[in-house]
């Protein structure tokens, strides 16, 4: 695919030795970018499907409840249903939502949809009727109708990839980042549209490309390091960016960074 990338990328020096085996984290690793375990777990997610929940926010335990659509620490949140539907008193959700694409089409299989995550909450109280929780880690403000997903700490890579030899044969899109963002700057997590099924896995290297000028070379523009794996998706953290990435620049992965 697009051979003549491979000629831009060796002129300017992209590529280096084959990459070696994945090595320990050393100790912050990620310092310079600005990643860590509470901040991962808060990156949105991609999904092909509308999320079809069973619990969902419904107010704050105030007075004032009725007037307000939106809620943050140290508010105490109401889940309709209580032990009638399975809230149970220690359990941890996520508090999510699903955001309208660019084009406002729904998730599909050929169409990947964003979930925001708002943050992640334990349950405090239930009876038959309602449960109460506390709000354990806010990213963002918690709205009225948010979604409620089992609650698992999003594990960080435990290696990262050497450097290799950038790959052009089964290339993917960077396709958005938290908060339906469409730019990126260095340290940004980012969505793609390759995963396990294409050999990504975590800690792994990709080369990111620019298309410039249609049925030209591609101009490298940055770097990432893969931190989550899906099956046809991955998210990433934005590394060495010169400049600006955006939505549909070109990724591959390095060789010797994935599985073959």
């Amino acid at each position: 695919m697009r051979r003549v990338a491979l000629l831009c990328a060796v002129l300017v020096g992209l590529g280096t030795s084959v990459a070696a085996a994945q090595e320990p984290l050393p100790p912050g690793a990620f310092g310079a970018l600005g990643m860590y375990p509470k901040r991962l777990s808060c990156s949105d997610v991609p999904t092909y499907s509308a999320p079809r929940p069973v619990h969902r926010l419904a107010a704050a335990h105030e007075s004032d409840a009725k007037l307000r659509r939106a809620y943050a620490n140290p508010d105490t949140l109401m889940i309709p249903g209580g032990t009638g539907v399975g809230l149970q008193v220690g359990q941890q959700y996520f508090v999510r939502r699903l955001l309208p694409s660019p084009n406002r089409q729904k998730p599909s299989t050929s169409e990947v949809g964003m979930v925001h995550t708002a943050g992640w909450i334990t349950i405090i109280g239930s009876d038959e009727f309602a449960a109460l929780a506390r709000i354990d880690h806010a990213c963002d403000g918690f709205l009225k109708g948010d979604f409620l997903e089992p609650f698992t700490a999003t594990a960080m890579p435990t290696a990262i990839a050497a450097p290799g030899e950038p790959r052009f044969d089964d290339m993917g899109r960077l396709l958005f980042g938290n908060d339906g963002r469409r730019s990126f700057a260095n340290g940004d997590t980012i969505v793609i549209n390759r995963g396990a099924r294409h050999g990504i896995t975590a800690g792994a290297r990709l080369a990111i490309y620019r298309d410039v000028k249609s049925g030209g070379p591609l101009v490298p523009v940055g770097q990432a390091i893969v931190l989550t794996v899906g099956e046809d998706t991955a998210t990433v953290i934005a590394d060495r960016v010169r400049g600006a990435l955006t939505a549909g620049d070109w990724v591959g992965v390095q060789s010797g960074a994935s599985r073959p």
